[in-house]
C-alpha cells in the first residue's frame, strides 16, 4: 500500500505529519521522548515513503504509531531493510543512515585507562595503553587477562560504538540490560575462554560484577556500560582457602570513553563530508555551525554532548546558519533559538525555566546529577504536581530522577544566568563562585557576555569588590576578563581599575598566587589560571605589592634567571602537563607566551626552559624575530599536540606567508634531524632511514616537518641552498621519503657536492634510496666516474624506455653511453648492438666479449652478431 500513514491521517482528520507528531508526543510522552516534534514528523514522513530505517530500531514507537492510526503493521513495509546494523541518529533526520558493516563512522573519542581517577598516558618506558584488541576490527594479539570495564557517558557514542562492534567485531557481543541477565541467559559464553564483549544498559552492582569475573576465570572480557564501574566488594571473611585466593586474584581495569578536545569540530567536518557524499539537499555547513558554536559556546559548556551538536547540525541543515546566527545574536532572549532547535514555543518553556531557577538557587542541593523524589517535590512546589513533573520534565535515572532534556536545561540556565549578571542581581550567582558543580556554568555565562557587559557587572559590584564577602565574585570576574584577554580581545581602563584589588587579595601558596574561590587541583585548571595571570600582566599596568614575577612577567623589568619548577613542566612529555593531556590550555598559553616574546629584543635563554616557552621561541623565529636553533626542536618534534599548536599559532597570525614560515624553520629542522640521527644508536645506518617520512603511520612522521616540506616543494632549490654544507650532505645521504622535488634537486647537486664521499659498496644503496620518482634525474649522473654505472642500472630498472632512448642518443657523453650499454638488460640487446655499431670504441675487445657472452643465452635473432664479438679460443683437433 502506498502512503499508508497519509491515508490513515485523512481518516482521523489530522492535517499533517507535524500535527500527528505533536499528538503522539502528547499522548505517549514516555514513548516518544524526542526533543523536537519536527524531527518526529520527518521520521513519520520517511516511513510513509518506504524508508523504515529509524523505526526498525524502535519497536515501542512503531507499535504506538500503528495502534493510534489503526494501521495494519504489514502496510508499513518494515522488512524492506535490516535495521540492526544501520545507524540513524533520531535528532538528525537529514543525516543519511550509516551501514555499519561497510561504512566508516566518525572518530571523535578514545578510550582512556584510569588509575586513581586519572587517565594513564604514555611514559618514558611504556606506550599509551589502548583497547585496540577489542575496538579495532581484525586486531591481532593476545587478549587481556583481566576484565576491562569501559564507561561511555555520552549516549550517542555509546549507541554507535556498541552497534559498530556488533556489526564488525570478530568477538562475540552480548547485549543485556543487567549483569544478572548475563548470568541468567549467557552462562555458557561466560564459561568459554574466547574473548567476550558484554554491553549493558543499566547500572551494575559490585557483587554481580565479581560473580561474572569469577565465572570468566581471567578470560578476556570487555564490559561496555553507560554507567561508571562499580567497586568490587571486599573479600568475604567467610570465604576460605582456594575460594578466597580466587577472589583476590581477580583483576579489573577501569576505562572511560573520552571525547577529544576538538571533537565538535571533527564531528561537524565529518557530517558535512557525509552529507556531500550522499548528495543530500541541505543548507548545512560545518564552518557555519562551528562559527555558531564559537560565538555562542566558546567554553564548550552548553553544547557538551554529541546529541547537542547533532541537534544544532539538524537546525543548520534545515534552517540555514543565518537564521541560527540571528537567533544567537539576540542576547539573553533564547526563545527564537530554542524554537529553531527544538520547535519549542516560549510558553512551553515557562515551567521548565522556573524549575531550572529553583534548582539553581537551591544552594544546598547539587546542580548536576540525580535528586530524590522528595527533593524534586520540594523544588516543584508551587510550580506543578510531581506526576506532571515526571511526565514532562524529569526522568528516572537508577534510584532517583534528573532533568529529562539536559541540553534544553543548560540553554535555559545560560539564559537565566546571563540575565542575572547583566541586571546586577549578585545574589543569584555569587554563591556559585564557591560551588564546584555550579562554577563552570557561571564561568560559561560570563564568557557569553561582551566586554561592555562585563564592565557593567563590575560597575554593579562597584565598591563591593573591596568587601571580603564578595571575594568570590571579584575572582570570578577577574578570571572571566582574563579568559577574554587570552583570546586576544581588548578592553578599556574600567575593568583593570575596578579589578585591581582582586590581585592584591590572592592567597600565596608556595611561589604562586591563587584564588580562594576555585581549587586548582587539575593541571588544566592550573595552566588556565597562569595563562589568565600572564594575560593580565601583558595588557594592564602593574599592580602594587605583587612579587610573583613569573606569574605576572610583564609587570617586572627583569625576571629571575631560573624558571620555577611549576612552570618548567608545562608541555613536558610524560608529565601531567604534556601536550597530549592538555592540548587546549597549552595552546592558549602558547599564544600568551608568544605575545610576551614579541616584547623582547633577543631570545631569552635559561638553564631549563618549559617546552611551551621553546615553542614560543620557534613561533617568533617563524616571524624572523631571531634565528631558530636546532636544539629547540627537541621540545616540539615527536609531540603531535605541540606541533599542531605551533602551526596553528603561526599560521593564524598571518604575519608571514606559509612559505616564509617554512623557510625560516627549514635549516634548523634539518640540522635537528642530523643531530638526532647522530645521537641515536637505534637509527639505521642505511640510506633513507625514514627520517623525513610523510606517511603518518611511520615512526618518524612529523606533521610539522611534512607541512614545512609541502610549503617548500616549489622552491626546493632555494630551500636546499639555505642549508649548511654538512646538513646538505646528510640530507643527500639520507633522503628517506622526502618529497620528489627535494630528491630531484638533491640529485642534481650530487656531482658537485663538497664533502660527499662514498665507498664503492655504498653507491647502489645511495642511489636506490631516491626511488623511482627520480628516475629521469639519473641521466645527469650517467657520466659520473663513480656513480654513473649504478645510475644507469637504476634508470634501466625504473624507466627502461627512457634508458633505451638515451642509449641511441647522439648527444650523451661516451661514458654515459658506455654505462647504459654495459648495464642494459637482455631485452635491450638490439639497442645496445646499435650503439656499439655507432661507436666501436665504447668497449675494449675484452669488454665486448664479456658483455656479449652474458647476453648470448637469450639473444635469439641477435645471437649471430653477438658471436662475432665473442673471443672464442682455438681448439686443437684430436687425431
Amino acid at each position: 500500500m502506498q502512503n499508508p500513514i497519509k491515508a490513515a491521517r485523512k481518516r482521523k482528520d489530522i492535517r499533517s505529519n507535524d500535527a500527528l507528531a505533536g499528538i503522539l508526543m502528547d499522548t505517549y510522552p514516555g514513548v516518544f521522548t524526542i526533543d523536537n516534534p519536527r524531527t518526529l514528523s520527518k521520521m513519520i514522513g520517511a516511513l510513509d515513503r518506504g524508508d523504515p530505517t529509524w523505526w526498525l530500531n524502535r519497536p515501542d514507537e512503531t507499535q504506538h504509531l500503528v495502534e493510534y492510526l489503526e494501521l495494519d503493521i504489514n502496510d508499513l513495509n518494515l522488512e524492506k531493510k535490516t535495521g540492526r546494523h544501520t545507524f540513524a541518529p533520531p535528532m538528525f533526520p537529514d543525516f543519511p543512515a550509516l551501514a555499519l558493516q561497510r561504512e566508516a563512522t566518525w572518530v571523535i573519542g578514545e578510550a582512556k585507562k584510569m588509575e586513581n581517577n586519572a587517565p594513564v598516558g604514555p611514559s618514558r618506558y611504556y606506550s599509551k595503553p589502548t583497547l585496540d584488541f577489542w575496538l579495532t576490527p581484525g586486531a591481532l594479539g593476545v587478549g587481556p587477562s583481566q576484565t576491562q570495564w569501559l564507561y561511555v557517558p555520552d549516549h550517542i557514542e555509546f549507541d554507535l560504538l556498541t552497534r559498530k562492534l556488533d556489526a564488525v567485531s570478530h568477538h562475540h557481543v552480548v547485549f543485556e540490560a543487567t549483569l544478572d541477565g548475563v548470568l541468567d541467559k549467557h552462562l555458557d559464553y561466560l564459561h568459554h575462554q574466547k574473548p567476550l564483549v558484554v554491553v549493558l544498559r543499566d547500572d551494575a552492582t559490585g557483587e554481580a560484577l565479581q560473580l561474572v569475573m569469577q565465572h570468566r576465570q581471567g578470560a578476556p572480557l570487555l564490559i561496555i556500560s553507560p554507567w561508571p564501574m562499580p567497586s568490587l566488594p571486599e573479600a568475604n571473611a567467610s570465604v576460605q582457602g582456594r575460594g578466597a585466593k580466587l577472589v583476590k586474584r581477580l583483576e579489573l581495569e577501569s576505562w572511560v570513553w573520552t571525547l577529544l578536545p576538538n571533537w565538535r569540530e571533527l564531528l561537524l567536518t565529518w557530517v558535512e563530508q557525509r552529507l556531500n557524499k550522499a548528495g543530500t539537499e541541505t543548507s548545512f555547513s560545518s564552518a557555519g555551525a562551528q562559527q555558531l558554536l564559537n560565538k555562542f559556546d566558546p567554553s564548550g559548556q552548553w553544547f557538551t554532548q554529541v546529541e547537542d551538536v547533532l541537534v544544532l547540525a539538524q537546525a543548520v541543515s534545515e534552517q540555514g546558519e543565518r537564521k541560527l546566527a540571528a537567533a544567537v545574536g539576540r542576547g539573553t532572549d533564547l526563545s527564537a533559538l530554542l524554537n529553531l532547535l527544538f520547535n519549542r514555543k516560549e510558553a512551553d518553556l515557562s515551567l521548565t525555566e522556573r524549575l531550572v531557577q529553583a534548582r539553581w538557587t537551591s544552594w544546598h542541593l547539587p546542580w548536576s546529577g540525580e535528586l530524590s523524589q522528595d527533593d524534586w517535590a520540594t523544588l516543584a512546589n508551587g510550580v506543578c504536581q510531581f506526576d506532571v513533573l515526571l511526565a514532562h520534565f524529569i526522568t528516572r535515572t537508577g534510584s532517583a530522577y534528573d532533568f529529562k532534556r539536559p541540553v534544553v536545561i543548560r540553554l535555559l540556565l545560560r539564559n537565566y544566568l546571563t540575565r542575572q549578571l547583566i541586571e546586577g542581581k549578585v545574589g543569584a550567582w555569587m554563591p556559585a563562585c564557591f560551588d564546584e558543580q555550579r562554577r563552570p556554568f557561571l564561568d560559561a555565562a560570563f564568557d557569553a557576555l561582551s566586554i561592555s557587559e562585563l564592565e557593567g557587572v563590575a560597575v554593579h559590584l562597584g565598591t563591593l569588590l573591596a568587601d571580603p564577602a564578595y571575594l568570590g565574585a571579584g575572582e570570578a570576574l577577574f578570571a572571566a576578563v582574563g579568559r577574554r584577554l587570552v583570546r586576544g580581545e581588548t578592553m578599556g581602563n574600567t575593568l583593570p581599575r575596578l579589578l585591581g584589588p582582586v590581585v592584591s587579595r590572592l592567597r600565596r601558596e608556595q611561589d604562586v598566587l591563587i584564588p580562594y574561590s576555585r581549587a586548582l587541583h587539575t593541571p588544566a585548571s592550573q595552566v588556565e589560571w597562569i595563562a589568565i595571570c600572564w594575560a593580565w600582566s601583558l595588557r594592564t599596568e602593574p599592580c602594587d605589592g605583587v612579587t610573583s614575577s613569573w606569574q605576572f612577567p610583564s609587570w617586572f623589568e627583569t625576571l629571575p634567571d631560573t624558571v620555577p619548577n611549576w612552570l618548567n613542566s608545562y608541555g613536558a612529555s610524560y608529565s601531567s602537563y604534556s601536550w597530549d593531556r592538555l592540548p587546549l590550555p597549552l595552546h592558549d598559553f602558547l599564544r600568551i607566551v608568544r605575545h610576551w616574546l614579541t616584547m623582547l629584543e633577543t631570545a631569552p635563554q635559561y638553564d631549563k626552559m618549559a617546552p611551551v616557552f621553546v615553542a614560543g621561541l620557534l613561533a617568533q623565529a617563524a616571524n624572523k624575530a631571531w634565528v631558530a636553533q636546532p636544539d629547540w626542536w627537541y621540545a616540539v618534534i615527536g609531540n603531535p599536540g605541540a606541533e599542531q599548536a605551533l602551526l596553528d599559532v603561526v599560521v593564524s597570525d598571518r604575519a608571514r606567508t606559509n612559505h616564509e614560515i617554512a623557510l625560516a624553520w627549514w635549516p634548523s629542522l634539518v640540522a635537528y634531524r642530523h643531530r638526532q640521527f647522530d645521537q641515536s644508536s637505534s637509527q639505521s645506518s642505511q640510506f633513507g632511514a625514514g627520517l623525513f617520512t610523510r606517511h603518518s603511520a611511520d615512526y618518524h612522521y612529523s606533521p610539522l616537518l611534512a607541512w614545512v616540506m609541502e610549503q617548500l616543494e616549489q622552491d626546493a632549490e632555494r630551500a636546499l641552498s639555505e642549508l649548511a654544507n654538512e646538513d646538505l650532505v646528510f640530507l643527500a645521504r639520507h633522503p628517506g621519503l622526502l618529497s620528489t622535488p627535494f630528491k630531484r634537486q638533491l640529485l642534481t647537486s650530487v656531482p658537485t657536492m663538497q664533502g660527499l664521499s662514498l665507498f664503492p659498496f655504498e653507491i647502489a644503496g645511495f642511489l636506490f634510496a631516491y626511488g623511482p620518482d627520480t628516475s629521469l634525474d639519473m641521466e645527469a649522473l650517467l657520466d659520473h666516474p663513480d656513480l654513473g654505472r649504478r645510475a644507469a642500472e637504476c634508470l634501466w630498472n625504473w624507466a627502461p624506455r627512457k634508458a633505451a632512448l638515451l642509449l641511441s642518443s647522439q648527444h650523451l657523453p661516451p661514458l654515459a653511453i658506455k654505462n647504459l650499454l654495459v648495464t642494459s638488460p637482455p631485452s635491450a640487446v638490439g639497442a645496445a648492438l646499435a650503439a656499439l655499431r655507432q661507436d666501436t670504441q665504447l668497449l675494449t675487445q675484452t669488454e665486448r666479449s664479456e658483455w656479449a657472452k652474458d647476453r648470448l643465452p637469450d639473444a635469439r635473432q641477435h645471437a649471430p652478431e653477438l658471436l662475432k664479438l665473442v673471443v672464442v679460443p682455438h681448439l686443437t683437433a684430436v687425431v
